[in-house]
């Protein structure tokens, strides 16, 4: 392949060889979840959620600035203290580490911009240990966020009742808040969907506590807490998967890259809202020197809803490296990170058949950049960076960037 990046940098930006078969690959089919709406317990609303933060983020924080790198973005927000000190895996493997990947907002869930008269934005985060994902859910007028566990229900035959359990090995590396709907990419399967109507209280219920670190339905007399009882791993709020847009069978971590016959990654996900009808962008991160860049696909939507599983577009990327995709309808733009070190690269293209021809050159971006969403009515550019504050490294935030330049 034709490099033009310097290779010490660890990306690469190449052409690519057409990959077979990219459509049939990302089709998917739909599985309802309908224990969903079983479990006996209180239910909450989203404004409720974005009413009740209990972390507070610091706008142009100085405990996360060492992330800003070479970066000049809009604005910034440091997490809270007790949000930007988990572990990465490796020797310092932490099991109670919480890494942030994905990033939505309330653009992306409504053409207003406004959910009952609030303005927020989601972050998705994995759990290196046994407690799945989570999202935290940020009033951007008070700069309050609260967790959610993320949770799947079903039915428990064995205590026979309705139950829920963490989420397995989701790494959960991009989400799209979109009407009653938060999409959550599944790397080797498709896309989980988790309904905004189905986030549960568990301390305004009866049977749920706020005391228990277990997930589901808890013997927590043992514990000295409370007897059988909801946990969600001591949070307030979980939220319920409703259904999974997936593949017959899951993709194979060895056959991810490959320049013919690769299977599909499912690495992170965007709302263009600039397509008629409304489309998901998919995509997939591949590092630099793999055999391929990784491919793009868009999905047509129908009532937040896609139509039929089946993509509506491919694309090859131009660039390794891909931690985030989005498009304002003219340029796609992606986030390119870079080591935990150095400044992530934003890149513009601008699509021509199935290719994506680089636009002019990259800005760059904080460490560690990860998933993208756009502000619809501005063009701005959501992220969030995954490495800890501590010491010397770059630190964590949620940064804000201008799309033309």
């Amino acid at each position: 392949m034709a490099t033009l990046l310097v290779t010490t940098l660890g990306v690469t930006v190449s052409a690519p060889a057409a990959q077979a078969d990219t459509i049939g690959d990302f089709t998917l089919s739909w599985t309802s979840y309908p224990a969903a709406d079983a479990i006996p317990m209180v239910k909450a609303t989203m404004t409720a959620v974005l009413q009740d933060g209990n972390h507070t983020a610091a706008y142009r924080g100085s405990s996360c600035s060492n992330a800003l790198g070479q970066s000049t973005p809009i604005a910034w927000y440091c997490f809270a203290s007790t949000d930007t000190s988990s572990l990465r895996p490796g020797p310092d493997l932490d099991p109670t580490a919480w890494i942030p990947q994905a990033v939505t907002t309330v653009s992306d869930a409504l053409g207003d911009e406004d959910w009952n008269g609030q303005q927020g934005l989601i972050v998705g985060w994995y759990h290196e240990g046994s407690s799945g994902a989570r999202i935290s859910v940020m009033n951007t007028a008070t700069d309050a966020y609260r967790h959610v566990l993320l949770a799947n229900p079903y039915w428990d035959s064995a205590l026979g009742r309705y139950n829920f359990k963490a989420l397995d090995d989701l790494h959960a590396g991009g989400m799209v808040w979109y009407g009653d709907y938060l999409y959550v990419v599944d790397t080797n399967w498709g896309i989980r969907v988790f309904g905004m109507k189905h986030i549960y209280d568990l301390g305004a219920s009866t049977n749920g506590t706020t005391t228990c670190s277990g997930i589901g339905w808890v013997d927590t007399a043992d514990a000295g807490t409370a007897p059988d009882s909801y946990c969600a791993s001591t949070y307030k709020y979980a939220m319920m998967q409703i259904g999974f847009w997936q593949r017959p069978t899951a993709s194979k971590s060895a056959n991810f890259c490959l320049s013919t016959g690769a299977d599909p990654r499912f690495s992170y996900i965007s709302l263009d809202r600039t397509a008629v009808p409304d489309r998901l962008i998919v995509g997939e991160y591949c590092p630099g020197g793999a055999a391929a860049n990784g491919r793009l696909v868009a999905y047509n939507m129908t009532d937040h809803v896609p139509t039929n599983g089946v993509p509506d577009a491919a694309w090859n990327l131009p660039v390794s490296n891909v931690q985030g995709a989005a498009t304002n309808g003219i340029n796609f733009y992606f986030n390119q990170s870079d080591g935990n070190t150095r400044s992530g690269n934003l890149y513009k293209a601008l699509p021509s058949g199935s290719t994506l021809n680089l636009n002019g050159s990259p800005r760059k971006i904080p460490i560690g950049p990860e998933d993208l969403s756009i502000w619809q009515s501005t063009g701005h550019l959501w992220s969030v960076t995954e490495h800890i504050t501590s010491g010397s490294s770059p630190g964590r935030m949620i940064y804000l960037m201008p799309s033309i330049y």
